[in-house]
Formats: structure tokens, sequence, C-alpha cells
């Protein structure tokens, strides 16, 4: 079973507001597990035995679509993925509180 990263694109902004909470009901839902939502970022960390992370993106938009009835586009990143961003943080000498992340 992997540790996921998931970072939904534009949701609490525009209209498309999710309550975190609901949220993480969502990915409950799909049989993920260790569910946690990180403030009203429309980030979640998950853990599945599914090792295709598009297979996954598909999962979660089409249940998103489901229930909130929009489109969301969402990227995913293994615990490793997400390590290796933070090693390869070419600004290591400052305050970390200030570095963000932007998916692509």
């Amino acid at each position: 079973m992997l540790t996921y990263v998931s970072m939904i694109r534009g949701i609490n902004v525009g209209g498309k507001k999710v309550k975190m909470d609901r949220l993480k009901e969502l990915y409950t839902s799909l049989d993920f597990k260790d569910v946690k939502t990180y403030i009203q970022s429309g980030n979640v960390v998950f853990r599945s035995e599914e090792y295709d992370k598009m297979k996954l993106s598909r999962i979660i938009e089409k249940k998103i679509a489901e229930i909130f009835d929009f489109d969301v586009k969402i990227l995913i990143r293994t615990k490793n993925d997400m390590i290796n961003v933070i090693n390869g943080n070419p600004f290591k000498q400052e305050d970390l509180k200030h570095i963000y992340v932007f998916p692509v």
C-alpha cells in the first residue's frame, strides 16, 4: 500500500467550495485508508493499494463531479515524490513557512 498526496486544483476558489470533512468522506468512500486533509487547501493525504496515479486521479475526479457537480483536475504524487521535492528544494536557507510548491 502506497501513501499519496492529491492536490486538487481550483477548489475553494471561484465558487467551487468543498468542506474538508466532506472531501475526507469522499476519499474514505473510495476505500482509501488513513485519509487526512490539510486546511481548506484541497490537499489530501491517503493510502491506497492502487499503483497507477493517473487511474487514481480519474477515480477521484469522477467522484467529485458526481458528488459536487463540478469538474476539477487532480495531481497525485507519492510520498517518495514529495520527499524528492523537499530534498530538491533550491531555497534551503529560506524559512520553510514561506516556500510553496505548485503542481503543474
